[in-house]
């Protein structure tokens, strides 16, 4: 459940603690400015761009979300699977795009047992677990070296596309460093052809 917080922003009260997000009418102006793309603070501007866009593509009944970043923390891997976890959207997760190494020396079943101490620290059922564990079967290392970072949601034949110079890292999100945004609106044709089959 959303409930008001500051200015521009709501509150989701999940599992395992408070994810603020920005607001629709926020979310509108913001994927105003990106549209054109440019360059934009990570803390700021991006990190909260990406949790509003990935709660509000996950809580569509009939959305595929996709995620691609070769490197990812502890922090950004929980808020996916909670906010996913809070839509009841386990399955709506399509594909999750990761390195094997993507926390400096840590794996990425170091970062899944830590999350799931986490979250299992809130609810210890099997239910959770098994909802966990559909996931992280989600997660895939396409076994080549990539760099690309983006997020997107395909609803039917239209695919709304997220793409950031950003990792999905506290390198990038937990401090202002300047990264390019762009949100693109494209078909799910051309979303498979020219972002995924490359990775694939």
């Amino acid at each position: 459940m959303a409930e008001s917080g500051s200015e521009g922003f709501e509150t989701l009260d999940g599992i395992g603690g408070d994810i603020d997000v920005w607001d629709k009418r926020t979310l509108k102006e913001k994927l105003g400015d990106v549209s054109d793309g440019g360059v934009f603070r990570g803390k700021d501007f991006i990190y909260p761009l990406w949790k509003t866009l990935l709660n509000k593509w996950l809580a569509y009944k009939t959305s595929k979300v996709y995620l691609v970043t070769p490197f990812l923390d502890e922090q950004r891997m929980q808020e996916v699977c909670r906010i996913a976890l809070l839509n009841e959207a386990d399955d709506r997760i399509a594909s999750f795009y990761v390195r094997e190494k993507c926390n400096f020396s840590k794996s990425i079943s170091d970062l899944q047992e830590t999350v799931t101490g986490e979250i299992k620290s809130d609810d210890k059922s099997k239910k959770m677990q098994t909802r966990l564990e559909s996931i992280y079967e989600k997660i895939v290392d396409p076994g080549k070296t990539f760099h690309a970072k983006f997020m997107c949601c395909v609803r039917g034949s239209k695919a709304e596309v997220f793409i950031t110079s950003a990792n999905f890292h506290g390198s990038h999100f937990d401090c202002n460093n300047l990264d390019t945004v762009q949100y693109i609106t494209t078909t799910k044709k051309n979303f498979e052809e020219r972002f995924l089959q490359p990775l694939t």
